[in-house]
């Protein structure tokens, strides 16, 4: 099974490398395929100094959350799967049961499949979202509401839909 890890520098040593979309500050990953070959992911970090996320996905491919853009990425063939358009997310988990990778800006939730974005929610939050944990139905979270604890929300994997203690009226200020 193909193994990542993100690694603070350069290696030392001669290594294959593979950039995706490498900017600025870069976020390194090591990866090893499953005939042990170990190459590096160059990812762009842009300005700023972000650790970035990194999560096994598959027996292959892996998701790399860094600069507010998700990547899914083969390690075997050394290949971007799909890279977001979006490029102010914050956060992502992963629904192994659909494929499906579940990711967050600062005001919405996005679902994308192998191919790409696939759902989009309206408005859900004032200005900050954060996963609390994923079961086999849903993700649990909280949303910015403008009152201390932040609002509470289940986004139903299904049905793509959200249920929020948000009242809808403070998101049309």
């Amino acid at each position: 099974m193909a193994t990542a890890e993100i690694i603070r520098e350069r290696p030392a040593w001669v290594i294959p490398e593979v950039a995706f979309d490498a900017y600025g500050n870069c976020l390194w990953v090591l990866f090893e395929d499953d005939e042990y070959r170990q190459w590096c992911g160059i990812f762009g970090a842009g300005n700023l100094h972000y650790e970035g996320k990194l999560q096994n996905l598959t027996t292959d491919e892996f998701m790399v959350v860094v600069a507010g853009r998700l990547y899914r990425v083969a390690a075997n063939d050394r290949s971007l799967r799909m890279a977001s358009e979006e490029r102010m997310l914050t956060d992502a988990v992963y629904d192994r049961h659909r494929d499906l990778i579940i990711a967050c800006d600062w005001t919405h939730l996005l679902c994308y499949d192998a191919n790409g974005l696939k759902w989009k929610s309206k408005r859900v939050s004032l200005d900050g979202i954060a996963f609390d944990r994923i079961d086999e139905d849903c993700v649990y979270g909280t949303v910015n509401d403008l009152s201390d604890d932040g609002a509470s929300f289940t986004l139903w994997l299904d049905a793509l839909y959200v249920d929020s203690d948000v009242d809808p009226r403070i998101l049309g200020m």
